[in-house]
This record gives structure tokens, sequence and C-alpha cells, in this order.
């Protein structure tokens, strides 16, 4: 009986590999990352070109609030140990905001796992994860980001 216990566990560590791997070490290598989220802004259009006005609308003009979809894309390395860097990041935001965050090259943040679930940056500057497609090595292949503001975004990341 003892021995069929012990081949039923190593088979289902085997089956499962993210069943045997456990905190931030389940996150390790290069990921492609995407992000999309909304925003939505003040101004107005002058011909097909968007400008963006924070306060006062311009005399003459009609100023609206408008929405935009924003994308971030890029490359991020977790060293399996808690800290992440930023190698990529390109943003498209039509709206025109200035500084309307994301991450920045070369920045590092810390992260943390705790089975399938995780936290990259802080909880009021981050991303909260959840992990999956786990690989021989117990390495998630794939990670899926939340990022809750007044304007939610998600996004995923892939092993490279």
């Amino acid at each position: 009986m003892k021995r069929i216990l012990s081949s039923l566990v190593l088979l289902l560590a085997a089956v499962f590999p993210a069943a045997a791997a456990t905190g931030v070490a389940q996150i390790k290598g290069t990921y492609y990352f995407s992000i999309t989220g909304i925003t939505t802004v003040g101004g107005y259009y002058s011909g097909s070109t968007w400008h963006y006005v924070n306060g006062t609308c311009p005399k003459g003009e009609t100023c609206q609030n408008q929405t935009f979809q924003k994308v971030t894309v890029g490359t991020i390395s977790f060293n399996g140990e808690g800290k992440a860097t930023f190698l990529t990041v390109a943003q498209y935001d039509p709206s025109g905001e200035p500084n309307s965050g994301g991450p920045v090259k070369g920045t590092v943040w810390p992260y943390t796992v705790s089975g399938f679930n995780g936290l990259l940056g802080t909880e009021s500057n981050g991303a909260a994860m959840v992990l999956g497609a786990f690989n021989a090595s117990g390495i998630a292949s794939v990670v899926q980001f939340f990022i809750a503001d007044t304007n939610p975004k998600t996004g995923v990341a892939t092993l490279q």
C-alpha cells in the first residue's frame, strides 16, 4: 500500500508540475506581455486630430469626453527570486494624456506568488497575476495580468 501511495504521489507531481512548485520560482525567464485598457479624457477635435485638454476648454472650441483604447507591450524578465525587470516597453495611447502611467524600461519591480496567484509591484501600483500553463519544470508559461484602477486593464504574458 505504501508503495502504491508513493507511486501515485510521483505520478501526480509529474502530471501536475504546478503542484510541486511554490513561490516566486513559479515565474522565471523572459516573458512577452501585452496589456490593454481604456481611458476617458477631455478635449476637442480639430479636423481629425484630437487635442487633450486638462482643465478649461480653449475659447471657440467645443470640448467633450472621449474614450480611447490604450495598449502597452514589451518584455519582462522574472528572476525566480522575487524581482522583475522591464526589458522593453512600448505604449500606444492616442488620448494625448501626459504621464498616463505604466511600466518604464529598466524598472525593477518586486513580485510575490502564492499558489496560482501573485502580485507584480504593489497593490497601489502594480498588477494582480494569475499563473497557468505550467511546463515540466514547474514554471508558469502564461501569466494573466489584472490592473485595477479608475480605468481597469488586463493583459497576458507568455514565456519566451
